[in-house]
């Protein structure tokens, strides 16, 4: 019901505060500070990547490209801080705010009650794939979340469980619904020439085929590689097997995370190969994993190689990261 908190928390989630910093943030929303101060205060000098990350406007940008023509009903599924279920609070849509993290999803329920006291929004912290709705979604968004959907868990293989979790989102979307992803590539350019994963923070691994990444990484740590990430090309074939039958795939630049650039990838990709190759497209790229920019030399490396891959019509091919549109 709108309004309405269901907990049912995971076993465990991925974290990127302290908990006690994040009940300091929802205390001080709820006592009436406009949550954005809120923000600036607890996360600007001590966390600043994460304080880009819910407070630039890049973050969800992608939106007023990317949404349907008419609101609905909204799934914001791992809604982080609420950057997408804010926005589309605003734009009138009647949103299910879904977290695992009870205290993220607090801090969510609270900032949405302080810019939208009449908003339409109701919040279930859980795991996406211990839930089922009777509700048929005209709108799913899935930012940063497909990659980490098979960690936090033993039961299945990671792979397996992003496949079951995009079956499941098919069958909980009306018939003309849309989901929205936001994923890195795991062959964007900057991982090929040696950048850090932005999920387990080391390069050359995650950027390799499946099997072969898992068995490199498990040789290194002992550990099970649980976060994946997929080519063009791998991600149209998921979406198939999903159910999908409309699959479009935009380059976000210089990632999905904070977004300059969205561009079209279809038509071969003619428009990013076109701008890369005159180098009017180039943005800086940086370290998905903790913000920092990367050095002139690398910028320069990928400048170059970009151009070179443009000059063949596959540049597309190596955006760092894409938004992907199914139906």
């Amino acid at each position: 019901a709108e309004g309405e908190f269901f907990l049912a928390p995971a076993a465990a989630a991925f974290s990127d505060t302290s908990d006690e910093n994040l009940a300091s943030m929802i205390q001080g929303v709820k006592a009436g500070t406009p949550w954005r101060q809120i923000v600036d205060q607890h996360l600007q000098s001590a966390q600043p990547w994460l304080h880009q990350i819910i407070r630039s406007p890049k973050r969800n940008r992608f939106l007023a490209d990317l949404l349907p023509d008419r609101s609905g009903t909204a799934l914001d599924i791992g809604c982080g801080y609420g950057q997408m279920t804010l926005p589309l609070l605003a734009a009138n849509w009647q949103v299910v705010s879904l977290d695992p993290s009870e205290n993220r999803l607090r801090f969510v329920q609270a900032a949405s009650r302080q810019e939208q006291p009449n908003g339409n929004a109701a919040f279930i912290c859980a795991d996406y794939l211990d839930t089922h709705f009777q509700t048929r979604f005209d709108l799913c968004l899935c930012i940063g979340v497909l990659e980490w959907v098979g960690t936090f868990q033993s039961q299945v293989s990671p792979m397996d469980r992003q496949r079951a979790f995009l079956r499941k989102v098919r069958q909980e979307l009306a018939p003309k619904g849309t989901l929205i992803i936001g994923i890195e590539n795991r062959l964007g350019l900057k991982y090929l020439l040696g950048c850090p994963d932005d999920h387990i923070g080391v390069a050359d691994i995650a950027c390799l085929p499946g099997a072969l990444a898992n068995r490199i990484w498990h040789e290194r740590t002992g550990q099970i590689l649980t976060s994946y990430t997929y080519s063009q090309a791998e991600l149209k074939a998921l979406l198939g097997e999903a159910g999908f039958d409309e699959v479009e795939f935009f380059a976000a630049l210089p990632d999905y995370k904070l977004t300059d650039e969205l561009i079209p990838l279809s038509d071969q990709g003619s428009v990013f190969n076109a701008g890369m190759l005159s180098g009017e497209l180039f943005r800086p790229e940086h370290n998905g994993y903790d913000g920092s920019i990367l050095p002139s030399e690398f910028q320069d490396r990928l400048q170059g190689t970009y151009a070179s891959l443009a000059m063949q019509s596959i540049a597309h091919h190596f955006a760092p990261s894409f938004f992907v549109r199914a139906k």
